[in-house]
C-alpha cells in the first residue's frame, strides 16, 4: 500500500495529471527520503525492474523526476523534482 500522507500537496496535483500506472510510481517515489534505483522503486509497487525503468524514464522526460548517477559504475538513481 502506498502512502500518500506525507506527500506535499503540489505533487499530490501532479500526480492527478498521471496514469494510474505511472502515479503509483511517482507517489511512492514521493515517500523516499532519498533517491531510489528502479530496482528499489520495483519492490516498493510490487512491479518488475523493467517495467519500473520505463515508468521512470517517461516521469524523466515529463520533468517529474530527476536521474542522476549512483556511486556504483552504470548505476541510476531517480528522486522527484520539487
Amino acid at each position: 500500500m502506498i502512502n500518500v500522507n506525507h506527500v506535499p500537496l503540489e505533487l499530490l496535483k501532479k500526480a492527478v495529471n498521471l496514469r494510474n500506472c505511472s502515479r503509483r510510481i511517482f507517489i511512492a517515489l514521493c515517500n523516499c527520503e532519498e533517491p531510489k534505483s528502479s530496482s528499489a522503486v520495483a519492490k516498493l509497487v510490487g512491479e518488475s525492474r523493467p517495467y519500473v525503468n520505463m515508468r521512470l524514464n517517461q516521469l524523466v522526460e515529463m520533468g517529474y523526476v530527476r536521474e542522476r548517477k549512483g556511486e556504483k559504475p552504470r548505476e541510476k538513481l531517480f528522486e522527484v523534482v520539487r
